[in-house]
């Protein structure tokens, strides 16, 4: 058993400018079972695949993983590579970077911070009651009421 791997939820707050000129805001959240770079890989690509036109972005977050890993291109060389690093090692989650690049592509992807303290507690909040909802259930069905 991968002890990284456990119950994560996460939340995308996609802010956008239809063609018409209005301001658009949707919001994704999920639960998975998953390491947290999984998750944050995940979190990006989920967001990323409701913008329909290839645009001009900028990502909030705080994941140095994901950021690193595409400010330093290594996506293109590891494909090119067989999804293995130089020291030939295999790459961790490369299903979840596959599905991430389907979904940068033809995007130009700025990265940042998280936007401000007020989003960042507001999705931590909305995540903690996920898992809060996710633990009742699961003790619900442990007591054979689902």
């Amino acid at each position: 058993m991968d002890v990284k791997r456990k119950y994560r939820a996460y939340a995308a707050i996609v802010e956008y400018i239809k063609q018409d000129g209005k301001h658009e805001k949707r919001q994704i959240n999920e639960i998975v079972y998953a390491t947290r770079n999984q998750v944050m890989l995940i979190a990006l690509s989920e967001a990323l695949g409701i913008l329909t036109k290839k645009c001009d972005i900028t990502v909030y977050m705080d994941s140095k993983y994901v950021q690193g890993n595409i400010r330093k291109e290594k996506l293109d060389k590891w494909q090119q590579n067989g999804w293995k690093t130089v020291r030939n090692e295999g790459i961790a989650n490369v299903e979840e970077w596959r599905e991430l690049i389907k979904n940068i592509k033809g995007h130009n992807i700025a990265f940042s911070n998280t936007k401000s303290y007020e989003d960042k507690e507001k999705l931590k909040k909305q995540v903690k009651e996920m898992m809060k909802q996710r633990e009742q259930w699961e003790q619900q069905r442990l007591d054979g009421g689902i």
